[in-house]
């Protein structure tokens, strides 16, 4: 039974090690597809206004690409990445009937994309396949997807925009599909035409720059800044930027950092497992050691039979691990979201390294240990009370105490975790994002755009379980996107906003309140081309009071006016993790996805709902693909790294707290073991079970509680440290880290209780006779 539980203890412990390791393996397995990769960075942009920060993000102006490869020397190549709304595809067969897809994963490039990053051809010239406007590269999964077993290249596919425009792509070339590996997971790599007449408007361009030294990327950064901020159009504006490059290589993340912490606690924790269960099968076999050594065995062979015995196990327990590992491998890389190595794979030597150092840590601290025993016992004798030592003892406990400031941080951390989490999803967003079902938008020819969405509007609303329906640009939980720079007519001051479009039905839809003015009106169809919404983030930034800001003008950077004629709540468009950003609404009801607001005991998903939408969609729509969304679900997947998070430190937790008490159970009946005699003599004396109980407990309660002490302040400060990834969090207190600190003391203490009752049981007499 003791070998079972060694063996379960070990299990356990490599086989949670071993999955973080292969998580963190695959971390830095990330883009290594591409050869430059160390060269490789992203441009990231800070931008100031009157010393004030207007803009602080991933995306960068047209300009600063373009002026770093011109500017600075050690800047070898530039080009930019950028995202492309949903595309309607249209594929000609020959003869002339056609299939159209809704496309995603396409992206605006540069002609110098392909000398950046390497991509692996199937067909077509590589190198200059992207020299031409609306020429592009796709990938070989949607060569077959368009195609079939036909050749892709030279053709020719008709692509429109939600807002109606087309154009006519030609494919130059075929690549392999990108690896799951990397970062740039695209399906259509499109060559845009040139834009030169907005370098400095809009920072919203992801840029990608190749430097020759990967070394001083941050002295590249500096002079990229300086000879921006030189530019009259900053100098004269009181504006100023701060570049910084982001390595295309991976860094640890704080998430993977804490993994491998909680990895290496844990493999700790599986060895003082096993040392403190091993010592107390070999003082269980004290009477063969004895006999052993009567007959002349010396403290070299029997040291050298545990460590075969030992061996042994790890070596059992080792091939076990690999055998339920591999039967349950999918199911743990699923949970971690395919963020896995093979089993298989040595990647790293992660496999190689991770047994020799997980053997070598078994072994060492029980061989300390029992050196410890043997030395203790040159005498030969049989007699128990000279195996102890007090000082092996104390370390003994203060291993175990280590192991219980482990697990206390690991349930303190995992329990903050799930309350903040719960608090995001919990948390009043200002919308109302439950009962919404989204269709995706049209990709309509401008011409009758305006009377089919309007139709197609009436249509829905004809619908007996339809309650609202209104169209936007955008929809919660997708990020802030159409960023374009505003200011109060008679300003200089130009402020950042968000765009939506929207119809006027669309705050009533997502009950957003309105705190000041009006909504757009049914009965002003033109005004409200001319007249916008802002939410109170917008407010802030252009320096207004609610009240006031009513009839102020805008400008924009095309000289247009809008007429600010209300003042919304902010509402978190986007995970309430981040800030909620500065957004404008602009009256535009031809265009977007269309949201479907239900009566809570509908069920829109069924397939004899779908079916009904499906049909208005036919008839208004003819020659376009009907596809839907849950807002509720679609929204929910913002959480999805949080998510996997507190499922890893939830299982990671359990391991630890698991092999905390595997531990108790070996301390304790070492303790136990070694005190046989004490026992006895107190119960000749009178004394009672539950005297010794709580004479044992007593020792370890004031260590455990020492040990909460000791432990609180620090899970106090690194706890909080992660919560200030948040922008919005819970207002952590102590009683947060002390409610399940409080909790595994209980747990252990009965873990200790249930030991020691067996031990006090016994029968005095005997253990005198015994000993």
């Amino acid at each position: 039974m003791a070998n079972l539980i060694t063996i379960c203890g070990l299990l356990i412990g490599m086989a949670s090690v071993l999955l973080a390791g292969k998580y963190v393996g695959y971390s830095l397995t990330l883009d290594e597809n591409y050869n430059n990769r160390d060269r490789i960075f992203h441009i990231d942009q800070t931008e100031s206004n009157n010393g004030n920060i207007s803009y602080d993000g991933s995306s960068s102006y047209r300009g600063v690409g373009i002026t770093a490869m011109r500017e600075i020397p050690e800047v070898e190549n530039y080009t930019k990445f950028d995202w492309h709304v949903e595309t309607l595809i249209y594929v000609d067969d020959d003869g002339g009937s056609s299939e159209s897809f809704n496309q995603t994963g396409i992206f605006s490039v540069d002609s110098t994309f392909t000398k950046i990053f390497n991509l692996e051809r199937v067909d077509g010239d590589l190198i200059g396949a992207l020299e031409r406007p609306n020429s592009i590269i796709i990938t070989e999964d949607i060569a077959r997807q368009y195609f079939g077993n036909t050749n892709a290249l030279g053709k020719s596919i008709r692509a429109r925009a939600p807002w109606g425009q087309e154009d006519i792509w030609t494919i130059t070339c075929v690549v392999k599909d990108p690896p799951a590996s990397s970062n740039l997971d695209f399906n259509i790599l499109l060559r845009a035409a040139e834009e030169t007449n907005d370098l400095w408007e809009n920072p919203e361009h992801n840029q990608y720059i190749l430097i020759g030294d990967s070394e001083n990327y941050e002295s590249v950064a500096a002079k990229i800044s300086d000879v921006i901020n030189r530019k009259q159009i900053f100098k004269g504006d009181n504006r100023s930027i701060s570049i910084t490059l982001k390595p295309l290589k991976p860094s640890l993340s704080k998430f993977e950092i804490l993994l491998i912490s909680i990895g290496v606690l844990i493999m700790i924790l599986s060895w003082i497992s096993f040392s403190n269960l091993s010592v107390v099968q070999f003082m269980r076999r004290q009477s063969e050691m004895f006999i052993r050594r009567s007959i002349g065995a010396s403290n070299t062979q029997l040291l050298l039979q545990y460590l075969f015995e030992t061996a042994l196990v790890l070596l059992v327990a080792i091939g076990i691990a690999v055998l339920l590992l591999n039967g349950v491998y999918d199911y743990f890389s699923g949970l971690a979201a395919n963020h896995l190595l093979p089993l298989a794979s040595n990647k790293y030597h992660i496999n190689t390294i991770f047994i020799a150092i997980f053997i070598l840590g078994a072994l060492l601290p029980s061989l300390y240990v029992l050196k410890t025993v043997f030395v203790s016992n040159n005498a030969a004798t049989s007699q128990s009370h000279k195996y102890k030592s007090r000082s092996t003892l104390l370390k003994r406990r203060l291993l175990t105490g280590f192991q219980f400031a482990i697990a206390v941080f690991m349930m303190s951390f995992t329990y903050i975790m799930d309350v903040q989490i719960k608090y995001l999803y919990d948390l009043d967003k200002g919308i109302e994002l439950n009962n919404k079902l989204i269709i995706k938008p049209p990709k309509d020819s401008w011409e009758g755009k305006g009377a089919r969405a309007g139709s197609f509007r009436y249509e829905l609303k004809q619908i007996s379980w339809v309650e609202n329906v209104s169209s936007s640009s955008t929809i919660p939980g997708q990020p802030y996107r159409q960023g374009e720079n505003y200011s109060l007519v008679g300003s200089d001051d130009k402020v950042l906003m968000y765009v939506n479009n929207v119809n006027r039905k669309f705050l009533s839809t997502y009950s957003v309140k309105i705190i000041f003015g009006k909504d757009f009106q049914k009965s002003e169809k033109e005004l409200n081309k001319n007249q916008v919404l802002i939410n109170e983030a917008s407010l802030k930034l252009l320096g207004l009071e609610t009240a006031e800001a009513i009839g102020e003008r805008l400008n924009d950077d095309d000289n247009n006016v809008y007429t600010i004629i209300g003042v919304f709540q902010d509402y978190h468009k986007t995970s309430p993790k981040e800030k909620i950003g500065p957004m404008i609404m602009k009256f535009n009801p031809v265009r977007g996805y269309f949201t479907v607001s239900y009566a809570a005991e509908q069920n829109p998903l069924s397939d004899k709902r779908v079916e009904e939408l499906r049909a208005i969609w036919d008839k208004v729509y003819t020659d376009q693909p009907f596809e839907f969304i849950s807002l509720d679900t679609y929204y929910k997947n913002q959480f999805n790294d949080e998510s996997q998070l507190l499922r890893v430190m939830k299982l990671l937790t359990f391991i630890a707290v698991f092999l905390g008490c595997f531990s108790l159970v070996g301390l304790s009946l070492y303790e136990i073991t070694d005190s046989k005699l004490e026992v006895g003599i107190r119960k000749t004396f009178g004394a009672t079970s539950f005297q010794i109980i709580i004479l044992f407990v007593k020792k370890y309660l004031i260590l455990f509680l020492g040990v909460i002490l000791m432990i609180l302040p620090i899970a106090y400060y690194s706890i909080g440290r992660w919560l200030n990834d948040f922008h919005y969090r819970i207002d952590m207190n102590i009683a947060h880290i002390l409610l399940p600190a409080l909790i595994l003391l209980f747990v252990s203490l009965l873990t200790i209780v249930i030991q020691i009752v067996k031990a006090s049981n016994v029968n005095p007499v005997k253990v005198i006779r015994e000993k």
